[in-house]
């Protein structure tokens, strides 16, 4: 699965590589919110524990992770993307996109029928990112945007 595109590889994180995933994910809170609310995100503070079973994928250049995002099993045939995040120089340069193909590819090989994600629904930059790569919102509630990829499209 790893390939390359422009410098930047993307594949399945090893463990050396979590505590440099948490670290960016952090750092993404921080550039969006202003700042990082330990008590309101839990998964990270327990971050090994909580994605022990989940499917880290994460850009790296120069042997830095520079992207990453999560795949989850939500529910039987579903997996849910969480925690997508891309160093700030480097946003907007394709790195995000390809962690997203390799999530979806991941989400196939393991036999998903669907993918499902939520954003902020006031984040228009994350919502334009999802919608220009297939998701179809599905609903707004509590300020999120909830998304829905059908992975049969992959399968043809």
């Amino acid at each position: 699965m790893p390939r390359a595109v422009d410098g930047v590889t993307i594949g399945l994180a090893h463990n050396r590589d979590l505590a440099a995933v948490r670290a960016l994910i952090i750092a993404g809170l921080t550039q969006r919110w202003g700042d990082y609310r330990r008590a309101a995100n839990p998964d990270l503070e327990a971050f090994e524990r909580s994605y022990a079973t989940a499917s880290v994928i994460v850009a790296a250049r120069d042997g830095e992770v520079v992207g990453c995002g999560i795949l989850v099993a939500e529910a039987p045939g579903i997996a849910r993307i969480v925690r997508m995040s891309v160093a700030a120089g480097l946003q907007r340069t394709g790195i995000g996109g390809g962690v997203l193909r390799a999530l979806l590819e991941r989400a196939v090989r393991l036999g998903y029928a669907e993918v499902v994600l939520e954003t902020s629904a006031d984040w228009q930059s994350a919502v334009s990112f999802y919608t220009r790569h297939g998701f179809t919102p599905i609903e707004q509630r509590d300020g999120d945007q909830h998304f829905r990829f059908d992975l049969a499209r992959m399968r043809r």
